[in-house]
């Protein structure tokens, strides 16, 4: 978790354990949602992320990118096959990072199958401490919402949306896909 849970008890003013177990998992559910809204993983892990087909250029969904681990297809006969790094290149100068072809390289012919080919790779900031202030600020700012609101309304009261400062510490480090969003 990139904030742990005595930060979040401090964040909280909170002086018992009773509700540790409840904190943490405040914690972990926030941090998921950061994660979920901007596209970027805040503890390194494994992604994987499957295409039809291969183009010159394809966007990786998660971001920041530390590796590719390993590109993998169906040939024509059903066999899975592992594609040599040197056909592609790793394109990081700008989120979300993206994978092309490599020059004088070029893809090989894929059975045509839904979800044909797997590109594994490692995600992350490699450590709590890279992970900016406002990405972490958010998850405790979110948290301690989920902490103080437990229930998805208040009877009696007025109804409000999300904090609005939630999210403009979020938005700055959504990563948008030319593809999709």
């Amino acid at each position: 978790m990139i904030t742990t849970l005595q930060e979040m008890r401090d964040w909280l003013r909170l002086d018992g354990h009773e509700e540790d177990d409840l904190v943490t998992g405040l914690i972990v559910a926030a941090q998921q949602h950061v994660e979920f809204f901007t596209r970027r993983i805040c503890e390194t892990m494994v992604c994987v992320q499957y295409l039809d087909t291969f183009t010159n250029l394809f966007e990786l969904e998660n971001g920041p990118v530390l590796s590719v681990e390993s590109i993998t297809y169906v040939d024509l006969n059903g066999v899975t096959q592992t594609i040599d790094p040197n056909v592609y290149r790793m394109d990081t100068t700008r989120l979300p990072h993206r994978i092309r072809v490599a020059y004088g390289q070029s893809y090989p012919i894929t059975r045509g199958d839904a979800n044909n080919i797997c590109i594994t790779y490692r995600a992350g900031y490699g450590d709590a401490s890279l992970v900016p202030d406002a990405l972490k600020t958010a998850v405790r700012m979110l948290a301690a919402h989920w902490y103080e609101n437990r229930e998805p309304v208040v009877v009696g009261t007025i109804t409000a949306k999300l904090p609005f400062s939630i999210e403009c510490l979020l938005w700055q480090y959504r990563i948008f896909s030319s593809e999709v969003d």
